[in-house]
């Protein structure tokens, strides 16, 4: 009997009923592994895209710090290059979407600033510096660039993780820690802890530093949730209307 023979209400109901058996015979701990990243990296880039609601609704984006947003744009271009030179298209897919975010968020940045010229200068030195820097890539050996970029990865991301660490000690001395939101720490921590498996898994030595010590001090910060209260007591909720 072929399959023209069957009725197609029959052939769905096969279909439905083996699909999930056969998905998971064609899948493996890796590909998702690999699928999991790529949604919290999809939804990593939509709250920073966020942040430009929130300075439509204001009429100006001078209430924020530009720096982090800088930062933000230069690791993910840098480790966008990375993966370039390492022939990985996941490492590229994903910090090449979080790098088209990051430019998106950073033009809206400056389209909503009032005082613009701080900003232009520093997103002027930054793209000159990263144009540098490309430039710089064409005229050295392919392992010599991996290890460039990676090294400057790496420092880049543990730096900013240390960053972190005044945040423990504040939390210690204050005994409780409702001055940081739980969610984005506990965001990062998740993409963190998934990337740090991905790195030990494809012997990346670059992405399995940068990201293993980003997620360990994270985890401290995630740690300290359970320690200390997240929300003000209600005396010092009383105390902050007098």
């Amino acid at each position: 009997m072929n399959s023209t023979s069957v009725p197609l209400k029959k052939q769905l109901q096969i279909f439905y009923k083996d699909f999930p058996k056969s998905l998971l015979r064609h899948l493996n701990f890796f590909d998702l592994l690999c699928t999991s990243i790529g949604i919290n990296i999809f939804f990593l880039g939509l709250a920073a895209l966020s942040n430009i609601r929130r300075w439509r609704k204001r009429g100006k984006s001078d209430q924020d710090f530009f720096l982090p947003f800088i930062l933000a744009w230069i690791g993910s271009f840098l480790w966008t290059v990375y993966g370039f030179l390492v022939t990985n298209w996941q490492i590229e897919l994903v910090n090449g979407y979080l790098t088209a975010a990051n430019s998106v968020v950073l033009i809206a940045l400056y389209i909503y600033r009032i005082r613009k010229k701080s900003l232009a200068a520093v997103i002027f030195i930054t793209g000159l510096a990263a144009g540098s820097l490309l430039l710089l890539l064409t005229q050295l050996p392919n392992i010599t660039s991996v290890h460039l970029v990676g090294s400057i990865c790496s420092c880049m991301q543990i730096g900013c993780a240390c960053t972190m660490l005044y945040m423990i000690v504040l939390a210690i001395k204050k005994k409780r820690i409702d001055f940081i939101p739980f969610l984005p720490v506990a965001q990062i921590f998740n993409i963190e802890f998934q990337v740090t498996l991905y790195s030990i898994w494809i012997e990346d030595f670059y992405l399995l530093i940068s990201n293993g010590i980003f997620m360990t001090i994270d985890g401290l910060v995630f740690l300290l949730f359970f320690i200390y209260p997240s929300e003000p007591t209600v005396k010092e909720k009383a105390e902050s209307l007098i």
